[in-house]
């Protein structure tokens, strides 16, 4: 049986990008959790979910976003969500209001950018597509 959702995870100390694929819903959340909450509990600061590659997320998935999100402001740290536009899963994040809360940008590489003008460091993590 093919996984819903895969996940892969990039780090540069405390910076991290997690990529899934799939659908992000109430029983195939679970790696994507798993994945922010072990870098969040690792002392990871920044967490950049990466959502292009998502065809649905529902408001289980979301759930997992405003955890990383209170998980890595704990430690005085930024999460930012990336997502294709146009696509469902930005006009859902939309519509919840998801950039009230956090960034919501187009590319790992718009939140990297972000990060570094907000951080004033280089950060050496690099990011695929």
């Amino acid at each position: 049986m093919q996984e819903l959702l895969t996940v892969e995870e990039r780090r540069d100390g405390d910076v991290a990008v997690v990529a899934a694929v799939g659908e992000v819903d109430i029983q195939t959340m679970r790696p994507l959790r798993e994945a922010v909450r072990r870098l969040a509990d690792d002392g990871v600061r920044y967490i950049i979910v990466d959502l292009r590659e998502v065809g649905f997320i529902d408001s289980a998935g979301m759930s997992v976003l405003f955890a990383a999100r209170k998980a890595v402001s704990e430690a005085r740290g930024q999460c930012y969500v990336v997502s294709r536009p146009g696509a469902a899963v930005r006009r859902s994040l939309d519509t919840i209001g998801i950039e009230r809360v956090m960034p919501h940008l187009e590319s790992p590489d718009d939140a990297l950018a972000d990060l570094r003008e907000r951080v004033g460091k280089p950060i050496g993590l690099a990011t695929v597509g």
